[in-house]
């Protein structure tokens, strides 16, 4: 026991896990408050329109926050190691820019709201709110950023999850009391908690904008660093927002709802994904380093052997977690989730071929590869979405992922020229998730009884997770 604990403290004490460790509960905080919350959320809705309404809201403060941002985060997190000691007086000429953008697009918004609310189908009064609310998050934003670069881990940790925290109790009991329009409650708790944390900010940032003036070289950094990767981010946010603006616009709300909490079950998987990711990319830099190929490759296949099982367990379990999430109202939704998070598989396998371009430096790859699949998958959604409705969207996401893999393993292979992991590792684990989504189909549809049917599902899932384990041995 004495030796554990001394070796947790060895680990403690190294910098990465120091602070690491924080952003890491923080973000499994903050997901997790998002699926605690949609049960709650559409039990208190009264109908799949309301929940629609709320993610669509949400969706438009996403990408209302990239463009009115400037991206500036980027450029605030690294000139923050330029060691100038010109840090406040650069944060005081980010805020001057965006104070004159923001006000601008502010001015567009509302002398053409009816115009953006038509198009997007939302009201436009609450279209302005948002504005607001996705302003004031940039600037908060901002803060956290500083909190980052200066490793105030802890701080970063208290202030995310009260916020969070404060915004979701706040939209329950404001969803409660409203007696209509309840998805209201969400967006009027942002706004409030997001002005609170303004005034708590104010006293820090009047210091920076008075002290300093206004500084060209600054300017030429934000512009040259930070607005060149706008168009990535906001593709980033248009795969994943976009569809739901689109389905609401040619379809309606009602089903915007139902593929909303489909979408939001299948994300799941990103938070796997992502997660996984983050703990890969320093082994797999440190291994290229080495140029031990043959290692890389054998830790691929474990790290793939995960995320393909995680896949599975989420597929063949995907009807009895939107019956223990929902109400019955979205059960259709249900056959949307397999491909959803195989969507969300092809994240994984793109991101293999991603992090060479990120370990060779040709991020602006990344960038052309994330805008291509972006209009791809607006095309197709406007073209597919009248025609065919809300499904669609799940099946242009999925094929815009294929395509965003495909891209990023020829430029490895063919641009980069790297020496890669093999394509053929991910061949019979795919096999074995499609073997999956056809059980999943097959016992959802002829086995009636609950508890044979959960029967069924985890023997196969201990079947599959005993091979899986036998074959990485033999590995």
């Amino acid at each position: 026991m004495e030796y554990v604990r001394k070796k947790l403290e060895k680990i403690n004490s190294i910098e990465l896990f120091k602070h690491g460790k924080f952003y890491l509960i923080g973000n499994i905080l903050s997901k997790g408050l998002l699926f605690l919350t949609m049960p709650i959320y559409i039990r208190i809705l009264p109908s799949p329109s309301d929940y629609g309404l709320l993610n669509i809201y949400s969706s438009v403060i996403n990408i209302l926050v990239v463009i009115c941002g400037l991206n500036v985060q980027a450029a605030l997190l690294r000139y923050y190691h330029e060691k100038d000691g010109q840090f406040s007086c650069f944060c005081s000429s980010v805020i001057k820019i965006l104070l004159i953008f923001d006000g601008l697009i502010f001015f567009i918004l509302s002398r053409y709201k009816d115009v953006f609310s038509t198009y997007l189908n939302i009201d436009s009064n609450i279209l302005m709110v948002i504005a607001i609310v996705a302003i004031l998050q940039i600037y908060i934003n901002m803060y956290f950023v500083y909190l980052q670069a200066s490793k105030q881990s802890n701080s970063f940790l208290k202030l995310s999850v009260v916020s969070n925290l404060c915004i979701i109790i706040l939209s329950i009991a404001i969803m409660v009391f409203l007696k209509e329009k309840k998805y209201l409650g969400e967006i009027y708790s942002k706004s409030l908690i997001n002005f609170i944390i303004i005034l708590f900010l104010f006293v820090k940032f009047i210091k920076i904008y008075k002290n300093n003036k206004l500084n060209v070289n600054h300017i030429k950094y934000v512009l040259l660093y930070s607005v060149p990767l706008i168009p990535h981010s906001l593709s980033n946010y248009l795969l994943t927002h976009a569809d739901k603006i689109l389905i609401n616009k040619y379809v309606g709300s009602y089903e915007t709802g139902i593929y909303s909490l489909a979408y939001n079950i299948g994300m799941i998987m990103n938070v796997i994904v992502i997660s996984l990711n983050n703990a890969w990319v320093p082994i797999f830099f440190e291994k290229l380093n080495e140029k031990k190929y043959s290692k890389i490759e054998l830790l691929a296949k474990k790290y793939t052997s995960f995320i393909f099982i995680a896949a599975s367990f989420l597929i063949i379990f995907s009807k009895e977690l939107i019956g223990f999430i929902a109400k019955r109202d979205y059960y259709e939704g249900v056959h949307m989730i397999p491909v959803v998070i195989i969507s969300y598989v092809f994240v994984f396998l793109y991101t293999i071929y991603t992090n060479y371009a990120f370990y060779y430096k040709k991020t602006i790859l990344i960038s052309i590869n994330t805008i291509i699949a972006g209009i791809i998958n607006i095309v197709l959604n406007c073209i597919l979405i009248p025609k065919l409705g809300y499904i669609a969207a799940a099946y242009t996401t999925l094929f815009s992922y294929i395509i965003l893999f495909i891209l990023h393993y020829l430029n490895s292979k063919y641009l980069i020229k790297a020496r890669m992991i093999s394509v053929k590792i991910f061949m019979k684990p795919m096999i074995g998730t499609v073997f999956i989504i056809l059980v999943s189909y097959f016992i959802n549809r002829y086995i009636t009884n609950y508890l044979v049917g959960v029967f069924f599902k985890l023997f196969i899932i201990i079947v599959m997770v005993s091979i899986s384990l036998k074959m990485n041995r033999k590995g």
